[in-house]
C-alpha cells in the first residue's frame, strides 16, 4: 500500500501516512492539486512556509506500464497565485513508488539550506552548505559521486534559491541528464523551503506488486499498440518534439518576433529535420532518447556539438519556439546553449524566451542577437532581478498604451 511521506522541515521530522479516503486512488497532478486545494489557505502567499510543495508519482509509476514514470510537482504558484502543477520525466517517480511512497509533501521551511535523502522507511536531513549556489549540472555530479549512481536527484539551481518566479525544479533522467518541471515558479517554492536537493535511493526496495497480473498485462499491451499506432510516433522518435516546428510554422502558429507574427522565414534552420541532419553528422548525438524507464516513444534527444561534446538533452519544441523563432534566432547551436544555461541556473526556457523577445522589442537587445540572448541567463542574479523588473515595467507600459478595441 503506497503512502504519503510528510516532511516537517521546521522540526526536521517526518512520518509515513496512510492515504486518506479523499486521496486514495489518486496520483500525479490529481493528487498534488487535491492536496493544495484541501490543505492550503487560499489567501496564503506562495512563498510563505504554509504553502506545501508536493512531489507525486502517477498511479502506475514503478510498474511496467508504458510511459507511466513522470513526476508531478505541485504547490500554490508564485507566478500565477493559483494551484500549479508542473511535471517532468526522469526516474524519481518510479523510485518513489518502489519505496512505497505515492507522494512527498514538504511542509514548513528548513532553518538552513538543506538536502533530503529519502530511502525505504527513512529520511535524512543534510546540510546543503557545500552545494549552495551551485548549478544543477555540477550539483548532480557532486551528489552522484557522494550518494552513488543509482539514485534520482530533484534539485533547484541558484534561481530557485533566489526565489525567482521563473525558477523550475530539475529531475534527473536515468542517465543523469536534466529534465525540468519548469513552469509556474515551483523552483522558487522549493527555495523558499530552504531545500536545495532531494536524493531518492530505492536500494533494498521491492517491485511494485500487481494484484491482477493478467489483466494488467493485457491493458499494457493494448495501450502500447494504441500509442504506437498513432501516425506521428515514428516522426517523434526520429525527430523528437522539434518535429512540430515546420508543421506549426506551416499552420501560421509558430511564435515569431515576440508573438507579433505566426511564421518564421528561417524555420527550416531550427526544425526537427535540420536538427536530425546535424545529429547524424555529429559524434555522440542520440535521437530516440528515453528520459524515463518504460518510455515507448523516445521523443527526447542528446544534442552535441561538432566535436561530440554534449550541449544539452533534450532540445524540445517549446524551447526552440520561444528562444528561437520568437526571438528571431535561427542558430540551433546557440538555442541549445541557452537551453543548457537555463537548465543549469534552473529557469524555464519559455519564460526566458518570452523575456528575451520582450527585451529585443524594447531595443535592450537587437532582435535575433543569439549571443546577446545567451549572455542574459548567465548574468549574475543580482543583475537579472532588476532586469526582469524593467522588462515587466516595459510590458505594462506597452499593454496600457495599446489602443482600445
Amino acid at each position: 500500500m503506497l503512502k504519503l511521506l510528510r516532511i516537517d522541515l521546521d522540526k526536521q521530522s517526518y512520518r509515513f501516512e496512510k492515504m486518506s479516503p479523499e486521496y486514495a486512488n489518486l496520483g500525479g497532478r490529481a493528487l498534488s492539486s487535491q492536496i493544495v486545494n484541501r490543505e492550503m489557505p487560499p489567501t496564503v502567499d506562495a512563498l510563505d512556509p504554509r504553502n506545501k510543495l508536493i512531489f507525486a508519482a502517477g498511479i502506475l509509476a514503478g510498474t511496467g506500464f508504458p510511459n507511466s514514470g513522470r513526476l508531478s510537482v505541485g504547490a500554490k504558484s508564485p507566478l500565477t497565485g493559483g494551484i500549479k502543477e508542473a511535471n517532468a520525466g526522469g526516474n524519481a517517480a518510479q523510485k518513489l513508488s518502489r519505496i512505497g511512497v505515492q507522494a512527498i509533501v514538504l511542509e514548513g521551511s528548513a532553518n538552513e539550506l538543506s538536502s533530503l535523502k529519502i530511502g525505504k522507511d527513512s529520511v535524512s536531513f543534510i546540510s546543503a552548505g557545500p552545494i549552495k549556489g551551485m548549478g544543477n549540472y555540477q550539483l548532480i555530479k557532486d551528489l552522484t559521486k557522494e550518494h552513488g549512481d543509482n539514485v534520482s536527484i530533484i534539485s533547484i539551481g541558484p534561481a530557485g534559491e533566489k526565489k525567482l518566479k521563473a525558477a523550475g525544479v530539475s529531475v534527473t533522467s536515468p542517465d543523469y541528464y536534466v529534465r525540468m518541471a519548469a513552469r509556474g515558479g515551483l523552483g522558487a517554492v522549493m527555495g523558499s523551503k530552504n531545500v536545495k536537493a532531494i536524493i531518492i535511493d530505492d536500494k533494498d526496495s521491492k517491485k511494485v506488486e500487481i494484484r491482477d497480473k493478467e489483466t494488467f498485462k493485457k491493458a499494457a499491451s493494448k495501450f502500447t499498440k494504441g500509442v504506437l499506432a498513432y501516425p506521428m510516433i515514428e516522426g517523434l522518435t526520429a525527430l523528437g518534439t522539434p518535429l512540430l516546428v515546420n508543421l506549426i510554422n506551416g499552420m501560421g502558429c509558430l511564435p515569431t518576433r515576440n508573438y507579433s507574427v505566426g511564421q518564421f522565414d528561417r524555420a527550416q534552420q531550427i526544425s526537427g529535420e535540420h536538427i536530425a541532419g546535424l545529429m547524424a553528422q555529429r559524434p555522440n548525438s542520440v535521437s530516440g532518447h528515453k528520459c524515463m524507464s518504460g518510455c515507448i516513444i523516445g521523443c527526447s534527444n542528446v544534442f552535441t556539438d561538432e566535436k561530440g561534446e554534449v550541449i544539452v538533452s533534450g532540445l524540445e519544441y517549446e524551447t526552440i519556439g520561444l528562444v528561437g523563432s520568437n526571438c528571431m534566432i535561427d542558430d540551433i547551436d546557440m538555442i541549445a546553449k541557452i537551453n543548457w544555461a537555463c537548465n543549469d541556473i534552473g529557469v524555464d526556457t519559455m519564460d526566458i524566451g518570452a523575456a528575451i523577445a520582450l527585451a529585443m522589442e524594447a531595443d535592450i537587445l537587437k532582435m535575433g542577437d543569439a549571443h546577446g540572448a545567451f549572455r542574459i541567463p548567465l548574468y549574475p542574479l543580482k543583475i537579472l532581478i532588476p532586469l526582469a523588473a524593467v522588462l515587466f515595467f516595459l510590458e505594462g507600459i506597452y499593454i496600457l498604451s495599446k489602443p482600445k478595441d
